[in-house]
């Protein structure tokens, strides 16, 4: 069964897909995912799909219609894609890591959208 479900860390909101993105759940995941951003008004998104097993070109779509949206309301978003993931081969076919930062872990994502500030405190 193909789910979503939302944490939050620290102000970025965490969508968790788990299952088969198709053109059958494509449009409620798009749906519940702007909602969830919309009303929490948070200020940058993380899409989990390390737990996603297939990705048609309907949850590509959803990606890049998601990240359109996060990108109009001023706000960032970034994808996980585990190592060896079986959906990483569509992901690099239609080249998403040039349109939306992807990282292996939620972390790697985070410090993406957030990098650490430089230590201004270093002597010059």
């Amino acid at each position: 069964m193909t789910e979503v479900a939302f944490d939050r860390r620290d102000d970025i909101l965490v969508a968790h897909l788990s299952g088969e993105i198709d053109i059958a759940t494509a449009e409620r995941l798009q749906s519940s995912i702007l909602t969830e951003a919309r009303a929490l008004d948070e200020t940058a998104l993380v899409v989990d799909l390390s737990d996603v097993w297939f990705l048609d070109s309907a949850g590509i779509r959803l990606l890049f219609t998601v990240h359109r949206a996060m990108t109009e309301s001023g706000r960032p978003m970034a994808v996980v894609v585990p190592d060896g993931a079986r959906i990483a081969a569509v992901l690099s076919i239609v080249d998403m890591p040039s349109v939306v930062w992807t990282a292996a872990t939620i972390e790697g994502a985070v410090e993406k959208l957030f990098p650490p500030a430089l230590d201004r405190h270093s002597s010059s």
